[in-house]
């Protein structure tokens, strides 16, 4: 899906083209998000705000393993060699590297966690709508930023259940969404592709 606040012409790398497709759009990791959020949501339901609190804030463990066995299962190769799975790696580090935002949240009130978590999962998102240049993933970001805002000022008690599934709901679309859509990737565009070439200095002869 195109993104509709960047110029249509574009110019990509064939290299990145094949990543897109390679990986489904990252679908996998995405649809284990989704699959998180829903047992976030059984957790929530059944535990005290306090005793779910540190399902939301451990449960994302396992996100990477579901990931890989979706990907298993849907013959999806997500570890290319590309400079873009370096790149995606190191934005699916921006949720840990705010578990201390999450640790406070959970000490003023352990409600909050899930909405905070939701916001701070949207902001990786953006990163992925650049590498996969897919409108989808800015949407996905919108609707977990809103929600998390929503219910993080205005319903703070129902907010862990609530957050839950509907970012179950949402995640889980956007994913299945992304696996058939980036077979054909950058529809929308008018795309330039480009063959990269790599360069390397000659070392002089002893």
């Amino acid at each position: 899906m195109r993104i509709p606040f960047i110029k249509r012409e574009i110019i990509v790398s064939q290299s990145r083209i094949d990543f897109i497709q390679n990986t489904r759009g990252g679908s996998p990791m995405v649809l284990a998000g989704g699959i998180y959020w829903a047992v976030s949501g059984c957790a929530a339901l059944l535990m005290t705000p306090k005793e779910s609190s540190l399902i939301f804030i451990y449960g994302g463990i396992i996100i990477p393993f579901l990931g890989f066995l979706l990907a298993k299962l849907l013959n999806v190769s997500l570890l290319q060699r590309s400079d873009y799975t370096s790149l995606t790696i190191l934005s699916s580090t921006f949720v840990p590297f705010c578990l201390p935002i999450l640790f406070l949240a959970s000490r003023y009130n352990p409600s909050v966690v899930a909405p905070t978590l939701a916001v701070l999962n949207g902001a990786h998102f953006l990163i992925m709508m650049w590498i996969h240049l897919d409108y989808i993933f800015f949407l996905l970001a919108d609707v977990q930023l809103i929600i998390g805002i929503l219910f993080l000022f205005s319903f703070p008690s129902v907010a862990p259940v609530a957050v839950s599934f509907i970012s179950a709901l949402v995640t889980l679309f956007s994913g299945t969404v992304l696996y058939f859509t980036s077979t054909s990737p950058l529809q929308g565009y008018k795309v330039q592709i480009i063959t990269e070439t790599r360069t390397y200095a000659e070392t002089p002869d002893m």
